[in-house]
C-alpha cells in the first residue's frame, strides 16, 4: 500500500470534529469532486452505499481530518465517483441532443459528445486500474496501471487478487471501451447522421421535415467516417446502443474498484 504523507499525524487536542462529522465531510467531499450534484442522474445505489462506507471507515481512522481528506483511499475513492459521474454527464447530455427537435443539431452534438462519453469511460476503466494497483501494492509504473497492458493484468493474477476472478470475463469488454475511446479521441469523431428517406417525405427544406420523419443513426464502426460514403455504407445502430450496453458491466467494474478502495481504509485502520 502507498504510503500516505499525513497518514501518521495524530488528532490535534482541539479537534472539534465528531466521528459523524467527520463522516459527513469526507463523503460530501466525494460528491462535490463530480458531476452528480449538476445532473439529473441520481448516483447508483451501490456506489452510494460505496461513498458512505469508505467515509465512516476513514472516519474511524484515531488521525486528524486533514490527514483524512488527504489520505489515497479517499483520492482513489473520489475519482472512481467522478469517473462515474462524467460518464453520468455524457449520457444525459447525449439523451437530451438526440431529443432535439433539430436531428441535425442532435446528430452533430451527439457525435462530439461521444468523444467525451468514449474517453470517461475509459478514464473509469483507469480509474479502477489505479485503485487495484494501490490496493495490492503493484509494481508497476504508472504507464502500466492498464487494462490495456499485460503487465498489469500479470501482476492481478500474481498476487492472487480476487478481482481477477470478475475482470478476466470482461477483458474482452474492456478491449471494446479502449478501441471506441482510442478512435474517437485519435482518429475520426463517432459517425452519427441524420437517416432521412427523401423519396418517401418529399424533397423539401430541412426546417421544414418534421422530427418524426427521421431518425439519427450511428455507425457500428468506431473508425468509419464520410469517406465511406463512395464505396460502401455502414452497419447502422441507434446512438443509444453502447451507452446501454455498457451500463451494467461500467458498474461492476466500478463496484470492483471500489471494493478494493474500502479494503485500503479497513487495512489503514488495522494499522493504525
Amino acid at each position: 500500500m502507498p504510503e500516505n504523507m499525513a497518514a501518521d499525524e495524530p488528532p490535534s487536542a482541539t479537534e472539534i470534529l465528531t466521528e459523524a462529522d467527520r463522516a459527513d465531510l469526507v463523503e460530501a467531499l466525494l460528491w462535490q469532486r463530480s458531476a452528480y450534484p449538476f445532473i439529473a442522474t441520481k448516483p447508483s445505489i451501490e456506489l452510494q452505499a460505496f461513498a458512505t462506507t469508505l467515509s465512516v471507515s476513514m472516519a474511524r481512522l484515531p488521525i486528524s481530518t486533514t490527514a483524512i481528506v488527504r489520505h489515497s483511499a479517499v483520492a482513489l475513492a473520489a475519482n472512481l465517483i467522478r469517473r462515474r459521474g462524467d460518464i453520468e454527464l455524457y449520457e444525459s447530455s447525449l439523451r437530451r441532443e438526440l431529443g432535439s427537435p433539430d436531428p441535425w443539431r442532435g446528430a452533430t452534438i451527439s457525435g462530439s459528445l461521444f468523444i467525451g462519453y468514449f474517453g470517461a469511460t475509459k478514464s473509469l476503466l483507469d480509474a479502477v486500474s489505479i485503485a487495484l494497483t494501490a490496493a495490492h501494492s503493484l509494481p508497476l509504473m504508472p504507464k502500466e496501471q492498464d487494462f490495456a497492458k499485460g503487465k498489469f493484468w500479470n501482476a492481478l493474477r500474481q498476487v492472487g487478487s480476487p478481482a481477477v476472478t470478475e475482470l478476466e470475463p470482461l477483458r474482452p469488454f474492456t478491449t471494446e471501451i479502449i478501441r471506441w475511446r482510442d478512435a474517437a479521441v485519435h482518429r475520426t469523431t463517432p459517425l452519427v447522421v441524420v437517416d432521412a428517406n427523401m423519396q418517401k417525405i418529399g424533397f423539401k427544406p430541412p426546417d421544414q421535415i418534421g422530427r418524426n420523419e427521421v431518425q439519427i443513426i450511428m455507425s457500428a464502426d468506431p473508425d468509419a467516417d464520410f469517406s465511406i460514403f463512395g464505396t460502401q455504407f455502414p452497419k447502422w445502430i441507434d446512438p443509444m446502443t453502447k451507452p446501454n450496453e455498457w451500463r451494467q458491466n461500467l458498474d461492476t467494474i466500478a463496484r470492483i474498484g471500489a471494493e478494493a478502495v474500502v479494503r485500503m481504509a479497513l487495512a489503514a485502520k488495522r494499522e493504525a
